[in-house]
């Protein structure tokens, strides 16, 4: 029951972030504002031989051969660390706290949930227990707050309101960046009115933003945020009025029609500019800057919702290095890694746009191709040509298609249905773009029995750095003399622990959240198999896509054939369905794996 409460807050909490957050198509800063330079992030080429190559020595417990040193680690421009600082989250359920006592923050007669946090993991418990005041107070008062938010306009309406009675509220604090001794928080409040008569109501929406220096325990102000040789405001004022001219096209300011589903904020006085005190809060895996507009903007028309609006702030950013310590601030001293994600709206990030459905031959939908591909708009031509005439080819899946089929119809006297689907599907991580090729093959009998004939899945994943003409590999993503196939096999085996280790899977990223210990345990998986397992899928692996925080990994045919190898039954005591969930787990578990578990720093992209 825990559970599905915590989804469907979880529900909730996306459904208001969507209705509340606008993306920003921000194009690249003017001339007048400095910029850094790209930093040379790669160099391992330069770098000197690694010590001992040629050398070998058996890593313990592994039974692979590690040959030489790793060259020193060259810090990277899109990665941050990511704190070792436990979050826990309290679930507030009509007035109580889950597991607790009460808690009252509204009116007789109106129902109250939402969540709020603790933290812990800090060394210096007095900042830990003071910064947990910090965020109980700014929840409390958002949440007790009874009055009618000053937005503009708000006057209007203020009078009628206070007719209506509040019957509910959902308060609730999300963690946006939880990086390089920072901590960015979101406060959001969705107050509900109705009128006497109960037939109709009315939401008051707000927002405020708490971002903490975990050192020190200041707040960070918004220039902080930026390099050095960049003035923050005033690159955000030029983004800002870009923005507002392309979107404020509105200019009935009486009216009260920016509601849920608008597309756009409206000016409602001349923009004048970004405050120092600005409201805002970081998302942590895009690392984009999220603006809060409310009634402490009156130049923007919100009516009576707080707004969220991003920007990536990434190119520019100060994340790193910013805010650093000579010795850990947490009980836990390693070290995770991101790769900041730069996200982009789909009608924006279209370079070619090829999506059609081919003629091939037979009237409906019983013969059906269809062909498509979506590519970033700053992937170079020599990326796309790589992309759609590499060895997997259109045609070559055509030739394929047209093959199959007519194989097929002549054995069926005509009666097969076929399907297939070509799909290129493009994502930037960091400076590297994820490229996934997929062609789906489908022949279907269309009389009794209407049972599959054949059908067929290949998919071919890219990764390309920079404006590299050529893909990544395994071997140029560690840095030379470091066996990556060791590293995969400890990061297997760390995906292993780490599901006995945490019974729910909680902050799991690669799929392990699926994983539930208990049952895992009870399924009787087999250690020596499953070691053994491990061994040889780390060698197995044929290619890869980067994640914020893991590689995501990919084996074709070969990880079922592996796996079938040391865990195929058939039946047995446990049944199908144990031997099918032993198949799911030990295939989830080499699904993907954590750079810190990889040995990041020892890894090229960072």
């Amino acid at each position: 029951m825990k559970k599905l409460l915590a989804v469907f807050l979880e529900i909730l909490m996306i459904i208001s972030l969507c209705a509340c957050s606008l993306e920003a198509d921000v194009p690249h800063p003017p001339a007048y504002v400095p910029v850094r330079e790209p930093v040379a992030t790669y160099g391992y080429e330069k770098a000197a031989a690694p010590k001992g190559q040629g050398q070998s020595c058996t890593a313990e417990g592994s039974g692979y051969q590690t040959k030489g040193e790793p060259v020193p680690h060259a810090s990277g421009k899109y990665s941050v660390r990511v704190n070792n600082l436990k979050i826990s989250t309290f679930y507030i359920h009509n007035g109580m706290i889950e597991g607790g006592g009460p808690i009252d923050f509204t009116p007789a007669g109106s129902s109250f949930s939402g969540y709020f946090i603790r933290i812990s993991g800090l060394k210096d418990k007095a900042l830990e227990e003071d910064i947990n005041r910090r965020i109980y107070e700014k929840y409390a008062a958002l949440a007790s707050d009874r009055s009618i938010p000053p937005y503009v306009g708000a006057k209007l309406k203020e009078k009628a309101l206070q007719d209506w009675e509040q019957n509910s509220q959902f308060c609730y604090v999300d963690v946006g960046l939880n990086a390089e001794n920072m901590l960015s928080l979101c406060f959001t409040s969705h107050r509900s009115f109705v009128n006497k008569s109960k037939t109709a109501y009315f939401t008051v929406y707000a927002m405020d933003g708490m971002n903490l220096d975990l050192r020190t325990g200041n707040e960070i102000s918004i220039r902080e945020l930026f390099a050095d040789d960049v003035d923050g405001l005033a690159w955000l004022d030029h983004q800002m009025e870009d923005y507002i001219a392309k979107h404020d096209s509105y200019d009935d300011r009486t009216s009260f029609t920016m509601g849920w589903y608008d597309t756009g904020l409206s000016l409602a006085m001349p923009f004048p500019g970004i405050a120092e005190d600005q409201k805002y809060y970081i998302n942590g895996f895009s690392g984009q800057l999220n603006l809060i507009f409310d009634y402490n903007t009156p130049w923007v028309y919100c009516d009576y919702m707080a707004r969220s609006l991003s920007f990536d702030i990434v190119p520019v950013a100060a994340y790193s290095g910013r805010f650093p310590s000579a010795k850990s601030i947490f009980e836990d001293e390693t070290a995770d890694y991101l790769l900041l994600s730069r996200y982009y709206d789909r009608s924006d990030m279209v370079t070619e746009n090829r999506n059609e459905d081919m003629n091939v031959g037979s009237s409906g939908l019983k013969d059906y191709v269809h062909v498509s591909s979506s590519y970033l708009k700053d992937m170079t031509k020599e990326q796309i040509a790589y992309v759609s005439t590499g060895s997997d080819t259109v045609n070559k899946y055509l030739e394929l298609y047209y093959s199959k089929r007519d194989e097929l119809k002549e054995l069926y006297n005509g009666y097969v249905s076929s399907h297939l689907n070509i799909s290129d599907y493009c994502s930037r991580v960091g400076d590297f773009v994820n490229v996934r090729s997929t062609m789906q093959l489908n022949f279907t009998r269309t009389v009794y029995p209407s049972d599959v004939l054949y059908e067929e899945t290949v998919q071919r994943n890219l990764v390309f750095r920079g404006d590299s003409s050529s893909p990544e590999s395994f071997s140029t993503i560690f840095r030379p003399g470091v066996y990556w196939e060791e590293r995969l096999y400890n990061a297997f085996k760390a995906n292993w622990q780490r599901v006995l280790d945490t019974p729910d899977g909680e902050g799991l990223d690669q799929g392990l959240r699926y994983l539930d210990a208990d049952y895992v345990r009870g399924l009787g998986i087999d250690e020596k198999a499953l070691d053994a397992f491990f061994m040889e899928a780390s060698r197995s692996a044929s290619s890869f896509s980067m994640g914020n925080r893991y590689l995501e990994l990919f084996y074709g045919s070969a990880l079922r054939d592996l796996s079938m190898k040391y865990f195929g039954h058939t039946g047995g005591e446990k049944g199908e369905k144990a031997d099918n969930d032993i198949l799911f787990t030990v295939e989830t578990l080499v699904s993907g794996v954590y750079y810190r578990d990889l040995g990041a720093e020892d890894m090229t992209i960072f």
